[in-house]
């Protein structure tokens, strides 16, 4: 069954997307050369039951314009654990938070001011079941997001 998704970029413009939904749990990934402001599921409403998650970010390489940028999460994909590395440009507060592919929090990281550095945080993610998770970092207004993967 065909599965449409409308994406509106920050200059105005959108386009839509057609992809085949052949199995439960797929994962699909785009890259744009243009921000993305909003991904919208189904714009028609032609599927009567529906339920999905969507998680939209920005790729750690195009982050630098933040003013904080994450720069490793090592390994990824990863089993128990994940170093998570970020580089702040000047002091400011920080939030690093870890979601699940429904937008739940599963792990608050960090939640303090922070000085102009790197700096390096473990993600113990043991407790929590295989799948994909979204690692947030959230400064003064400014969010960088990467995708994790736990097995």
């Amino acid at each position: 069954m065909p599965l449409e998704l409308k994406i509106n970029f920050q200059n105005g413009t959108d386009t839509l997307i057609r992809i085949f939904n052949s199995f439960q749990g797929q994962l699909f990934n785009f890259v744009f050369n243009k921000q993305p402001v909003q991904l919208v599921f189904d714009p028609n409403n032609e599927i009567v039951l529906k339920q999905g998650a969507t998680i939209v970010g920005i790729e750690a390489s195009l982050a630098s314009g933040l003013g904080a940028e994450i720069l490793v999460s090592a390994p990824n994909p990863f089993k128990g654990s994940t170093m998570l590395a970020y580089q702040l440009a000047g002091k400011t507060h920080v939030s690093l938070r870890v979601y699940d592919m429904y937008g739940n929090p599963v792990a608050q990281l960090v939640n303090t001011t922070q000085s102009a550095g790197t700096y390096r945080v473990p993600f113990d993610a043991g407790r929590l079941p295989a799948g994909t998770y979204q690692c947030r970092l959230l400064t003064e207004g400014k969010t960088a997001i990467v995708k994790l993967i736990l097995q």
